[in-house]
């Protein structure tokens, strides 16, 4: 298609009439939970930020929404994804994408257009973006001058429990932990639930204060912080069926939790944390895993995704990987020194 046939629409906010449109795309549409606009809407909220949604449209019918955050930083004007710091992944909302754009040049010509709209832009940072959203490819991992940022793991469930564990590669790392979990079920009470995210057993807030300790106490960067708590409020008032929190009890004590989403038959394995060290011999985080992967596929849910992060044990479990990528470019002379200086941190990053 020419690229000049599709309409390119900016908007400032989001109104009802780019609501109503973000919610048909979601019908059908590739994204992942991040990316909806129950999310977006409502990370955004009550921020200061210039936010800019771009709409693309071919004979009315829309194909995908870049849902952008232009940050001011150090005296440059930065173009991202909505979230680039605090959420998993980034990306468009898109639906039939390959329909509309069917090479790498039309979208050259496409991204062309799009950036054009954007005055003053000394870099372009896209941050998180995977190459496939739930099985479609990302056009902005894929044409777009990426490098590898990450790893992430994720398991194409098994309609049975018991088979996906028998075709989990790694015999030695299954059987130890097989021997752990058998031997804390023989002698203690181990208890596994969902609960409602209006319980009054496990507050969302404790989770995530709790998650934030753990990280300040292994001085490992975050942003658990008070709007995070005010997001997953606002999250829970809007749609608690996003929402799954997941506990591991023993003898009576929660040893273990997550906050989890369930979104297009993924599930999100997104903030465990370990309230007590008391069993750390049986490796509760793990019992928990396997507690949440079986009832995963007792749901019929396609994958468990463990999200960003490539610790080894999520490795163990998975049996499907993929890369996150990054893209960046500059526009102007003080971006091209950030984009140098930029670089030659990677490269020296690889040796240290």
């Amino acid at each position: 298609m020419i690229t000049n046939q599709i309409d390119i629409k900016i908007y400032k906010d989001i109104n009802d009439e780019l609501k109503n449109s973000w919610l048909n795309l979601e019908k059908n549409g590739n994204l992942f939970i991040f990316q909806t606009y129950f999310f977006i809407n409502n990370f955004i909220k009550g921020k200061n930020g210039n936010f800019i949604f771009v709409v693309l449209s071919s004979n009315n019918k829309i194909f995908c929404i870049l849902p952008f955050h232009v940050e001011e930083t150090f005296g440059l004007k930065i173009l991202q994804w909505i979230g680039t710091k605090e959420l998993d992944y980034c990306g468009p909302i898109m639906c039939d994408f390959k329909n509309f754009v069917t090479n790498e040049k039309h979208f050259e010509q496409l991204w062309d257009r799009i950036i054009k709209n954007f005055k003053n832009i000394d870099i372009i940072f896209l941050n998180k973006q995977l190459k496939t959203l739930n099985g479609c490819e990302n056009p902005f991992a894929i044409y777009l001058n990426n490098y590898p940022f990450s790893k992430i793991y994720s398991i194409n469930l098994n309609s049975n429990y018991e088979n996906y564990l028998k075709e989990i590669e790694n015999k030695k790392f299954l059987n130890e932990f097989k021997r752990i979990k058998k031997k804390l079920l023989s002698e203690n009470k181990v208890e596994f639930f969902n609960l409602d995210p209006n319980n009054n057993v496990l507050a969302i807030d404790e989770i995530i204060s709790e998650k934030a300790r753990y990280l300040d106490k292994k001085k490992i960067k975050h942003h658990l912080d008070d709007k995070m708590i005010q997001l997953f409020k606002n999250l829970k008032k809007e749609n608690n069926n996003f929402i799954k929190i997941s506990v591991l009890k023993i003898n009576n004590e929660i040893i273990a939790a997550n906050i989890g989403f369930i979104f297009q038959k993924r599930f999100y394995y997104y903030m465990p944390v370990t309230f007590s060290n008391k069993f750390n011999k049986f490796s509760p985080g793990k019992v928990l895993i396997s507690y949440l992967i079986e009832l995963s596929v007792n749901n019929r849910l396609a994958v468990f995704d463990f999200g960003l992060g490539d610790e080894n044990y999520k490795k163990y479990w998975s049996n499907n990987t993929n890369i996150i990528l990054r893209h960046l470019d500059y526009k102007t002379f003080k971006g091209l020194a950030f984009y140098c200086l930029a670089k030659v941190y990677s490269f020296i990053k690889k040796f240290l």
